[in-house]
């Protein structure tokens, strides 16, 4: 007998609904492996080169407290999910350039250039006053290690989904930056 709430047989069948969530996963692991093979190639690595990951914890805006999860070298994807007082804020998806000279001692070239898309993924239960922002940064990497550093960066941010019904005047252009302390492996 088969568990009438997890899956059911129509016909000696899957159902409908237990096949396309099978497939989605399936998808979605095909699309993020294909998506770091090709940030692989862009970056100019090799298959041998250590450190690309990053994990990152720190503070900015849009992001406030936030968590970072990038993967890459002289080109990094990344996802990021803010916290705040209410609990999660935005999450965003950001893509890093990096510039200039490689140091010596060093994974990595220290400038990069960031584009990053937030957008509110989970309720909240404070007035949001846009709910996508595209934010275009510069920033600089300092690093302690081949291990650990620190990002900062600055740029700006254009809110797009503003409320029509907000009294409250959005300037056009907003200014954004992080600092952020990150580990690699």
């Amino acid at each position: 007998m088969i568990n009438k709430k997890t899956y059911r047989f129509i016909k000696g069948k899957l159902s409908g609904s237990y096949f396309r969530k099978l497939l989605f996963n399936k998808y979605i692991f095909t699309v993020v492996s294909l998506i770091a093979v090709l940030i692989q190639y862009v970056s100019g690595g090799s298959v041998e080169e250590r450190y690309k990951f990053d994990i990152a914890a720190g503070y900015g805006f849009p992001e406030t407290l936030c968590l970072k999860l990038r993967y890459g070298n002289n080109f990094q994807a990344g996802i990021s999910q803010s916290f705040d007082t209410h609990g999660l804020g935005a999450g965003a998806v950001e893509l890093y350039y990096r510039l200039g000279e490689k140091p010596r001692f060093s994974e990595q070239k220290p400038w990069y250039a960031l584009l990053g898309a937030a957008v509110y993924l989970f309720q909240t239960d404070y007035k949001k006053e846009y709910s996508f922002l595209l934010y275009p940064r510069a920033g600089r990497t300092f690093e302690f290690s081949r291990y650990l550093g620190i990002n900062a960066d600055i740029g700006f941010g254009v809110p797009f989904g503003r409320d029509a019904a907000s009294a409250d005047p959005i300037p056009p252009v907003i200014l954004t930056g992080s600092i952020n302390l990150y580990f690699r492996f």
